[in-house]
């Protein structure tokens, strides 16, 4: 008898996403991959393993560019469980059938997907911090990137079975926290990011 939650549930893909389903079939092999894909970009974009001041600390609480987003932990930590959590509520709502293991492997792509961006140099660039507040950053080391896709991991698996305004409650608290601690958060990024495209696209016109 299979379970409700099981791959052969309705809830799953039909044939035309039958790749997904192959995934979660091999799930050791697809996180492997993952992985793989993770660490290759940021060894081929020249990101350093460790810190670039010399040191390697569990959690950096400072704002300096040598240390931002060179450690193991630091502010950012809270918001990429704060996006671990999020995941959790968005799968759970949209896929109710799936076993946790499988929506935990979109999580880690989806996590994937994203520090293999903000590792690119244009995003780089556009989240340059040097005319405000936010610490200055100047993309991240292998061990805080693949440290902060941990923290993604870490908060969905904790949130998974959270009701939706507990969810909801907690990645408002964790935003709260950075943006006070450190001038900085996804919804802070978010502006810059959107005043920075705005910018560069006005400079164009007027050129």
């Amino acid at each position: 008898m299979n379970r409700p939650d099981s791959t052969t549930g309705h809830d799953y893909p039909g044939r035309a996403d039958a790749w997904l389903r192959a995934c979660f079939a091999q799930r050791t092999t697809a996180t492997g991959a993952l992985l793989a894909v993770h660490l290759l970009w940021l060894l081929s974009a020249g990101r350093p393993w460790g810190c670039i001041g010399g040191d390697t600390f569990a959690w950096q609480p400072g704002s300096g560019i040598a240390h931002n987003s060179q450690h193991l932990a630091d502010w950012y930590a809270l918001l990429h469980a704060g996006f671990g959590i999020g995941l959790a509520w968005a799968l759970r709502t949209l896929r109710p059938l799936w076993q946790r293991r499988d929506a935990g492997l979109v999580a880690l792509a989806c996590s994937t997907v994203w520090e293999v961006v903000e590792n690119t140099p244009f995003v780089i660039s556009l989240l340059d911090n040097t005319t405000n507040m936010a610490p200055d950053y100047s993309g991240d080391s292998v061990v805080n990137s693949l440290a902060d896709t941990g923290w993604v991991l870490l908060g969905f698996w904790l949130a998974w079975r959270l009701p939706g305004r507990w969810a909801l409650a907690v990645i408002v608290l964790l935003e709260l926290t950075v943006s006070l601690a450190i001038a900085d958060g996804w919804v802070l990024t978010a502006f810059r990011l959107l005043a920075g495209l705005l910018g560069r696209d006005a400079v164009a016109l007027v050129d």
